[in-house]
């Protein structure tokens, strides 16, 4: 296995994934009726989460890591978060984790995020393959095999895990 960043894949993959955030719909769209809402799950944080939200993306731009994750303590605090507004939080985690290079939040985040729902397989094997292949870089040879057979979990024939496992 080539001895690549899979800190810089997990902010590549987690710069393009908060690009899509969506916020709150606009009021002209909020008049939907109450019955289509409740049976349709929302993708979407609520209008008093939007501002925190937008004020760390501006921080992460700026490089003001530990500013936004005081921002991202705000979130953290509102009651009663829906399963996305979770999500959309740990997500923000891992991009000040991924750019900070602090493992151990962007491990505790992709757990959150592979387990939430809300990724599709690729990204659940992309996160898994990162988080191998982080712990292995620094050498914790341990938490490289749980995230490399969490990663064979998802695909058996992973040959990038199963090369890594004997090492």
């Amino acid at each position: 296995m080539t001895k690549k960043s899979p800190i810089a894949l997990a902010a590549l993959l987690l710069a393009v994934g908060t690009a899509t955030l969506s916020l709150a719909p606009h009021p002209a769209f909020a008049q939907a009726s109450a019955s289509a809402a409740a049976s349709t799950p929302q993708n979407t944080v609520r209008a008093e989460m939007g501002k925190p939200f937008a004020e760390i993306e501006k921080l992460v731009t700026a490089k003001q890591f530990p500013q936004a994750l005081e921002k991202i303590k705000e979130l953290n605090a509102f009651e009663k978060k829906t399963p996305y507004e979770e999500f959309s939080i740990q997500r923000m985690n891992a991009v000040v984790a991924s750019n900070t290079a602090d493992t151990e939040l962007l491990a505790t985040s992709f757990e959150a995020m592979i387990n939430s729902g809300f990724l599709g397989m690729p990204e659940k094997l992309k996160f898994s393959e990162g988080m191998a292949g982080t712990y292995y870089n620094e050498k914790k040879y341990t938490q490289s095999k749980k995230w490399a057979m969490r990663t064979l979990d998802l695909d058996q024939n992973n040959a990038s895990m199963r090369e890594l496992l004997p090492r």
